[in-house]
């Protein structure tokens, strides 16, 4: 049958212990909120905060593919302030920082949020 996919155990067990390490980190104990943990997931797929983040519009946004891939700012501001403080090396300052050169944006364009703004080089990195 076409479909039928076998897969090794050493992929299994790599997906586990990529399964365990976003729980642990994520402290994660009983129920998982599910947008935190879609955010660790994309954060240990990409090779950086700003990487992850971007990952996580492109999941999450209603415009088309190859489009802004923009999201609501409140969900931007919730899942980048997670990561930012799960990361522990960025500080609340400079996600107050960020947050406030972002609010301009969003105000400009009905809310949203995307790659665009906060990859933009007057806006400060993500990860400090």
């Amino acid at each position: 049958w076409r479909y039928h996919l076998l897969v090794t155990k050493q992929w299994y067990q790599r997906r586990v212990r990529g399964l365990q390490e976003i729980l642990r980190l994520g402290n994660f104990v009983a129920d998982v909120k599910w947008l935190n943990f879609l955010s660790l997931a994309c954060t240990s797929l990409e090779g950086n905060l700003t990487d992850a983040v971007t990952l996580l519009c492109k999941i999450l946004t209603k415009d088309p593919e190859g489009g802004p891939a923009r999201i609501a700012y409140d969900l931007f501001k919730q899942l980048y302030t997670y990561l930012a403080e799960v990361d522990g090396n960025i500080t609340q300052e400079h996600i107050e920082s960020v947050l406030a050169y972002l609010d301009n944006d969003a105000a400009k364009n009905d809310d949203m949020i995307g790659p665009a703004h906060f990859t933009h080089s007057f806006c400060p990195k993500l990860s400090g």
